[in-house]
Parts: C-alpha cells; structure tokens; sequence
C-alpha cells in the first residue's frame, strides 16, 4: 500500500474497527463531508451519531488491500468489508473502494463506492 496519506488513513480505520469515535473525529476537519446511510452527513456530531447508531446495531470491520493516490489532496483504498451482527455471525462481505480528500493532515471528504 502506498499513499502519501497512508498513516492518516490507517489510524482512521485503526479507531473505526475498534469502535472508538473520539479518535476517528480526531482526524476529521470540524466540517468534514461524509456519507450516511441515504443522505451526506456535515461535521463531526452528525459523523458522530451516524457511526455510533451503527456500532449500536453491528459490528463493521474494515481491512485495507490497497491505497493508492489519486491526487495530491485524494487517496483510494480499497476495502475487504465484513460487517458482523452482535453475537458475531456475519451478516454481509464485500469489497469496496473508498475516496478520501485531505487537507491540512485532516480529512474533509469522503466517499464509497461497491466494487
């Protein structure tokens, strides 16, 4: 994996797969633009509250394969996604890339898509 944002990136997923919103908000811009459910979530309480309603219900974890740089501000990671229910059983896999804009060491902007 190579990416000038690499370690950003990694410690973001770090704090994700260990549920741990306070780190993961850390490395987000205060008006950070995120996807939600069915609309973009703006700033780190909406962030906040739409990843703690998911860790309420499942259990994502997201595993990094590749990153690469798509500009100087944007990096692609590409993701093995298994989202497990509460006792553990998987109720969904996949592989998904995700786009990240980074601004002044912070993220701002990001994106996924299905592959």
């Amino acid at each position: 994996m190579n990416s000038r944002h690499k370690d950003l990136i990694l410690q973001a997923y770090a704090a994700f797969n260990r549920q741990d919103a306070n780190a993961l908000l850390a490395l987000l811009s205060d008006d950070v633009d995120w996807p939600g459910d069915e609309v973009r979530l703006h700033g780190k309480d909406a962030v906040r509250l739409h990843l703690l309603g998911k860790w309420a219900k499942t259990r994502p974890h997201d595993e990094p394969v590749a990153m690469s740089d798509l500009s100087e501000e944007r990096s692609a990671v590409h993701i093995d996604q298994v989202v497990y229910a509460l006792d553990g059983s998987v109720i969904s896999r996949g592989m998904f890339e995700m786009t990240f804009q980074i601004e002044d060491k912070l993220i701002v902007w990001m994106n996924f898509k299905k592959l």
